[in-house]
């Protein structure tokens, strides 16, 4: 009966906390009905973009989990058994696996098909809307910049170690933040910070990566010729880029398109630019745990705005509206602004409250839960 009253317990603890993300449940089931209607309708596979990530991305996941798991209860074992204590293997487990641990798993496998769902609708764009806004931010963007930006960009990276460091931060380096920076925001002990960082990082992938993205279809420059005609006007850095073996990436999105094809990573996109709009987001963040760690993450950010133009990728008069785009998404979502209450469950006595270490499953105190913390913006505990 003692072992049921845990397991109830547990289970209630990881419900709060399941919860408690409602909000973004909510914006991610919304996104993924609304993109399997149009894929649907558009007579594209649905399942396939559904499961597009979750052999790589939550496999990984599923796989570094497991090893925290296995190595924690291993040195767990060793340091009980070095003081003379005895725990059951039970208790250990519910040691390590909290209902934190369960509940973002949760999180992440449904960020997971999220993003196949943003994949499939991306390589759909061109079924819905043609690429016609390359020769307007074309224009703009040699308007603003006389012409000589590439070219100032080709000075400054045209060295070995330039090349070697636009590759490694664009193609190294921003994937792992893509990938990982919803599981450790997730982690955040900042129940308000938390909150905050992957409503924007969902709301991004929605309102940038989908609505303007296919209001303001356009291929980039490294794609120019293929969707207006115009193989002249970038012929410069295609010639070079192809010469420095830095067009591989952008050959393999255009047979992909050409087949209309759904694979990870494809779909062609100029503006906005997620990888400046990702970096950005990850850069306010910084901002609000380190001094230094945003001073880091702002050089990072300002490197991928330059990588983009360089490569090709992007138009640089694209990223002079994302980067306040995303300030400004990240300044609207402030708890004073963007509040949610709800009820909390804490644990007897003043213990942890369900958003901090719960207790583990042989603790006297796991049973024992009532609702009656005053819930704060954001539905982080008065006590958290």
């Amino acid at each position: 009966m003692t072992l049921y009253r845990q397991d109830l317990a547990y289970a209630r603890q990881v419900g709060a906390l399941l919860r408690e993300d409602g909000m973004l449940y909510a914006l991610i089931g919304t996104y993924i009905i609304s993109a399997s209607i149009v894929l649907t309708v558009l007579s594209r596979d649905v399942w396939r973009s559904l499961c597009l990530y979750l052999d790589s991305w939550l496999l990984s996941a599923v796989a570094v989990m497991l090893v925290y798991v296995a190595t924690r209860l291993c040195w767990t074992a060793l340091r009980s058994a070095r003081c003379g204590q005895t725990a059951s293997l039970y208790v250990q487990f519910g040691r390590i696996v909290t209902p934190r641990l369960v509940a973002n798993a949760a999180l992440y496998a449904a960020i997971t098909v999220y993003f196949g769902a943003f994949t499939g609708l991306k390589c759909t764009f061109p079924l819905i809307r043609p690429f016609c806004f390359d020769p307007f931010l074309s224009q703009l963007n040699r308007s603003i910049h006389r012409g000589v930006l590439w070219r100032a960009l080709q000075a400054l990276f045209d060295r070995g170690w330039g090349n070697q460091l636009v590759f490694l931060s664009y193609y190294g380096v921003w994937p792992m933040i893509l990938a990982f920076s919803p599981i450790l925001a997730a982690f955040l002990q900042d129940r308000l910070l938390r909150r905050r960082y992957l409503v924007c990082y969902v709301l991004s992938w929605m309102l940038l990566g989908t609505i303007a993205a296919l209001i303001f279809m356009s291929a980039g420059p490294i794609f120019y010729g293929h969707v207006t005609g115009d193989a002249h006007r970038y012929v410069r850095m295609q010639h070079y880029l192809r010469a420095h073996g830095m067009t591989w990436g952008a050959q393999h999105l255009w047979d992909v398109y050409r087949r209309g094809a759904i694979e990870p990573g494809a779909g062609i996109s100029d503006f906005p630019s997620m990888h400046v709009t990702i970096s950005t987001l990850a850069t306010c963040l910084a901002w609000s745990l380190r001094r230094w760690l945003g001073m880091v993450m702002t050089a990072f950010t300002t490197l991928i705005v330059l990588s983009s133009a360089y490569l090709g990728w992007h138009y640089m008069v694209g990223d002079y509206v994302v980067v306040p785009a995303v300030v400004a998404l990240w300044c609207s979502t402030a708890p004073r602004r963007f509040s949610v209450s709800m009820p909390v469950l804490v644990y007897d006595g003043g213990r942890k409250s369900a958003w901090g270490s719960p207790a583990p499953f042989g603790h006297p105190a796991a049973p024992a839960l009532h609702a009656g913390a005053q819930a704060s913006p954001l539905g982080a505990s008065a006590q958290g």
